[in-house]
């Protein structure tokens, strides 16, 4: 395999499985608890310490690699299309339908907070850009970013009114009430249908009549991700139009630009804990500046970790590791997919109803145990198979043709 695919497997593979780092946090507990290490579990240090370690390693990282990705995979497919004397645009936006068909019978009957919907619909709006110089991508990538960093501010808020309530109005995504978290868990540990109807309740229906703070603040929420996403997207196209995912440059740049992006991503993410743990994660504090400050700066470590690991694969490191995870990396959707149906299984009432049972730091051999076998079964069935069955799918009904996917 060329240096070239090498690499996008392998950024795919380790974004993959850096999802559950942070992903499997919603599935065992009330979802305050991903943003909020006060509201939920024990309050001793260990708590707090691997809260902070998360929310500095992983939060929004990963998911940023792979957004990035995302957008990348945009223009390869493209090219490869366009190779073959092939109808490009066509088959993207048959993609994106099949994508946005997937995604939301995910979220519809296994996982609320499903990622494909969004991506086939910001996907389908990113497309057009594909074609512009990578100047031009880079700089709608920027103002999308800065857009997205605005709205992280919560500018709808009145955030003097919430540092003054100091949490005691109940908002179940950041400060819920006793009974309400009962509740959540109560329904978690219920039957599928409990489960689902909960999570169903929870976004889409509307708290009241009148439109609440809580409902302001997920509509700002809505539009920093989708202008995130956007933005993320744009920067995977320019990052691959560049040669930077490609492995292309000279690695003096790319030890550089990690350098400097770990550098700038860590420290506006130490500066966010460091400012909601002084204002004892009040509320109006941080949704004001804290959330702004881990947002933007996980856009940087999002491209010092992709600079890692083209670092990595241009020293030839870890050769057989970096094989593994490339597969991995191959069967990003199917994995990822496979991610939600484990952990509805280990958290949920319809299987083990872990639920709200499980520590952060019983979470890590969860973690563990579901990358070994990830990194196995991803191997093992890509020795016999040519794509994942997810991929396998979403590319029989994109292009209207089954090919037989045994390995021959």
């Amino acid at each position: 395999m060329s240096n070239r695919y090498l690499t996008l497997d392998l950024l795919r593979g380790v974004a993959v499985l850096g999802l559950p780092t942070m992903n499997m946090l919603s599935f065992a507990m009330p979802v305050a608890a991903y943003l909020n290490p006060t509201v939920y579990g024990n309050h001793d240090f260990l708590n707090h310490f691997l809260f902070a370690f998360f929310n500095l390693f992983a939060d929004q990282k990963f998911m940023g690699l792979f957004t990035l990705l995302f957008g990348a995979g945009i223009v390869l497919l493209a090219e490869k299309r366009a190779e073959k004397d092939q109808k490009v645009g066509w088959g993207h936006y048959s993609r994106m339908f099949w994508l946005l068909v997937i995604g939301w019978l995910h979220s519809f009957f296994i996982w609320e907070n499903d990622v494909l919907t969004l991506y086939a619909m910001i996907g389908a709006l990113v497309y057009p850009i594909h074609k512009l110089s990578t100047k031009t991508v880079l700089s709608i990538s920027v103002v999308s970013l800065l857009i997205a960093a605005y709205f992280f501010q919560f500018p709808n808020l009145d955030h003097e009114q919430l540092e003054s309530e100091n949490n005691e109005t109940p908002f179940w995504i950041y400060s819920p009430s006793d009974e309400q978290i009962e509740q959540d868990i109560a329904e978690k540990r219920g039957s599928y249908s409990e489960v689902m109807q909960s999570a169903r309740r929870a976004y889409y229906e509307p708290l009241s009549d009148e439109v609440s703070d809580e409902e302001e603040l997920l509509a700002s929420f809505s539009y920093a991700l989708m202008a995130k996403t956007f933005g993320m997207m744009c920067l995977g196209i320019a990052l691959y139009k560049s040669g930077f995912l490609l492995a292309s440059w000279s690695r003096r740049r790319y030890q550089i630009i990690m350098k400097l992006a770990l550098a700038i991503g860590f420290s506006l993410s130490i500066f966010g804990l460091a400012w909601n743990y002084s204002h004892s994660w009040n509320i109006g504090a941080y949704f004001s500046v804290g959330i702004a400050a881990s947002s933007v700066g996980a856009i940087f470590t999002t491209l010092g970790y992709a600079a890692v690991v083209v670092l990595i694969v241009q020293k030839g490191l870890m050769q057989n590791m970096v094989e593994r995870l490339s597969k991995v990396g191959q069967m990003a959707m199917t994995n990822y997919l496979m991610q939600s149906v484990i952990c509805g299984f280990i958290f949920y009432g319809y299987g083990l109803g872990l639920f709200g049972s499980v520590s952060r730091l019983g979470l890590i051999p969860i973690i563990l145990s579901l990358w070994v076998f990830q990194i196995y079964f991803s191997n093992w069935w890509l020795k016999r198979f040519t794509q994942g069955p997810m991929e396998w799918l979403w590319r029989g009904l994109s292009y209207y043709s089954f090919r037989s996917m045994i390995r021959r």
